[in-house]
């Protein structure tokens, strides 16, 4: 129900993408794939993070 659609509008607003396969009678794989990021990203994402808590 709602926890996918969430789910998929947070991986959409990072670029990443969902996919959903499906076996009968064995079960279900969701993979969520996320771009990568790089390292000054990363780094101002943790400035952010900690501008936030301080």
């Amino acid at each position: 129900g709602l926890g996918l659609s969430i789910v998929y509008q947070i991986v959409k607003d990072h670029g990443g993408s969902i996919n959903v396969r499906s076996i009968e009678g064995k079960g279900t794989t969701v993979n969520l794939e996320f771009p990568p990021i790089n390292y000054l990203t990363l780094t101002r994402m943790r400035e952010k993070l900690n501008q936030k808590t301080s």
